[in-house]
Protein backbone atom coordinates (compact mmCIF):
# COMPACT_ATOMS: atom_id res chain seq x y z
CA UNK A 1 0.00 0.00 0.00
CA UNK A 2 3.04 2.47 1.12
CA UNK A 3 4.62 2.15 -1.92
CA UNK A 4 1.48 2.37 -4.31
CA UNK A 5 0.96 6.05 -2.57
CA UNK A 6 3.95 6.96 -3.39
CA UNK A 7 3.83 6.17 -6.67
CA UNK A 8 0.78 8.36 -7.10
CA UNK A 9 2.53 11.03 -4.95
CA UNK A 10 5.46 10.64 -7.65
CA UNK A 11 3.00 10.99 -10.34
CA UNK A 12 1.00 14.20 -9.28
CA UNK A 13 4.50 15.81 -8.49
CA UNK A 14 5.63 15.17 -11.96
CA UNK A 15 2.47 16.36 -13.99
CA UNK A 16 1.45 19.39 -12.14
CA UNK A 17 2.80 22.33 -13.41
CA UNK A 18 2.95 24.22 -9.88
CA UNK A 19 3.17 23.55 -6.54
CA UNK A 20 3.38 25.41 -3.01
CA UNK A 21 5.15 23.74 -0.70
CA UNK A 22 4.79 25.05 2.95
CA UNK A 23 8.54 25.06 3.62
CA UNK A 24 11.99 25.28 2.13
CA UNK A 25 12.71 21.57 4.10
CA UNK A 26 9.60 20.20 2.29
CA UNK A 27 10.26 21.83 -1.30
CA UNK A 28 14.09 19.78 -1.25
CA UNK A 29 12.75 16.87 -0.14
CA UNK A 30 10.24 16.93 -3.14
CA UNK A 31 13.56 17.76 -5.42
CA UNK A 32 15.56 14.83 -3.20
CA UNK A 33 12.93 12.05 -3.33
CA UNK A 34 11.07 12.33 -6.45
CA UNK A 35 13.87 14.10 -8.96
CA UNK A 36 10.57 17.23 -9.68
CA UNK A 37 12.68 20.66 -11.29
CA UNK A 38 13.05 22.82 -8.62
CA UNK A 39 11.61 25.56 -10.88
CA UNK A 40 8.06 24.00 -10.39
CA UNK A 41 8.40 24.46 -6.50
CA UNK A 42 6.78 27.31 -4.80
CA UNK A 43 7.57 28.01 -1.14
CA UNK A 44 4.36 30.22 0.32
CA UNK A 45 4.72 29.73 4.28
CA UNK A 46 1.70 29.22 6.07
CA UNK A 47 2.04 29.19 10.16
CA UNK A 48 -1.65 27.51 10.44
CA UNK A 49 -1.54 24.67 7.96
CA UNK A 50 1.62 23.31 9.32
CA UNK A 51 1.09 23.77 13.19
CA UNK A 52 -2.12 21.76 12.80
CA UNK A 53 -0.55 19.42 10.63
CA UNK A 54 2.74 18.93 13.14
CA UNK A 55 0.28 19.16 15.78
CA UNK A 56 -1.59 15.99 14.41
CA UNK A 57 1.37 13.82 13.26
CA UNK A 58 3.20 14.42 17.14
CA UNK A 59 0.11 13.30 18.44
CA UNK A 60 -0.42 10.32 15.56
CA UNK A 61 3.48 9.25 16.81
CA UNK A 62 2.89 9.13 20.78
CA UNK A 63 -0.22 6.84 20.43
CA UNK A 64 0.55 5.05 17.59
CA UNK A 65 4.61 5.16 17.17
CA UNK A 66 4.20 1.72 17.68
CA UNK A 67 3.31 0.24 14.26
CA UNK A 68 6.13 2.23 12.69
CA UNK A 69 9.59 1.22 12.32
CA UNK A 70 12.52 3.17 14.76
CA UNK A 71 14.05 5.06 11.32
CA UNK A 72 10.34 5.53 10.26
CA UNK A 73 9.75 7.02 13.83
CA UNK A 74 12.86 8.93 13.91
CA UNK A 75 11.99 10.39 10.07
CA UNK A 76 8.74 11.92 11.10
CA UNK A 77 9.98 13.15 14.19
CA UNK A 78 12.58 15.07 12.58
CA UNK A 79 10.64 16.35 10.21
CA UNK A 80 7.63 17.68 12.54
CA UNK A 81 10.63 18.86 15.25
CA UNK A 82 11.63 21.17 11.57
CA UNK A 83 8.10 22.63 10.73
CA UNK A 84 7.83 23.47 14.54
CA UNK A 85 10.89 25.46 14.43
CA UNK A 86 10.29 27.11 11.22
CA UNK A 87 6.48 28.27 12.70
CA UNK A 88 8.50 29.35 16.13
CA UNK A 89 11.10 31.39 14.40
CA UNK A 90 8.09 33.48 12.25
CA UNK A 91 6.28 34.46 15.48
CA UNK A 92 6.04 37.97 15.96
CA UNK A 93 4.71 39.54 19.47
CA UNK A 94 2.80 42.41 19.35
CA UNK A 95 1.21 43.88 22.74
CA UNK A 96 2.94 40.69 24.68
CA UNK A 97 0.64 38.70 22.36
CA UNK A 98 2.20 36.16 19.71
CA UNK A 99 0.70 36.31 16.66
CA UNK A 100 1.93 35.33 13.05
CA UNK A 101 1.80 36.64 10.06
CA UNK A 102 -0.98 35.03 7.42
CA UNK A 103 2.00 33.96 4.94
CA UNK A 104 5.66 34.08 6.33
CA UNK A 105 8.26 36.19 5.86
CA UNK A 106 9.93 36.94 3.26
CA UNK A 107 7.32 35.39 0.62
CA UNK A 108 6.48 36.23 -3.29
CA UNK A 109 3.69 38.65 -2.53
CA UNK A 110 5.40 41.29 0.27
CA UNK A 111 2.07 40.08 2.44
CA UNK A 112 2.45 41.17 6.23
CA UNK A 113 -1.30 40.99 6.97
CA UNK A 114 -1.78 39.24 10.35
CA UNK A 115 -3.28 35.57 10.67
CA UNK A 116 -7.03 36.06 12.14
CA UNK A 117 -8.28 35.05 15.78
CA UNK A 118 -8.80 31.26 14.44
CA UNK A 119 -6.05 30.40 12.47
CA UNK A 120 -3.93 31.85 15.64
CA UNK A 121 -6.13 29.11 17.97
CA UNK A 122 -5.18 27.14 15.04
CA UNK A 123 -1.52 27.55 15.69
CA UNK A 124 -1.06 27.47 19.05
CA UNK A 125 -3.34 24.12 19.59
CA UNK A 126 -1.14 22.58 16.69
CA UNK A 127 2.19 23.49 18.75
Amino acid sequence: MIKLLRLAEEVNFRLNAKIICVTESIKKEIVRRYKVNENKLVVIPSGDVSAMFAGAIARMLSEHGDVLSPDECKLIHDRTDQAVRGIISQMQWRNNIPLWLYIGQPNIFNNKTPNDLLRHVYILWGI
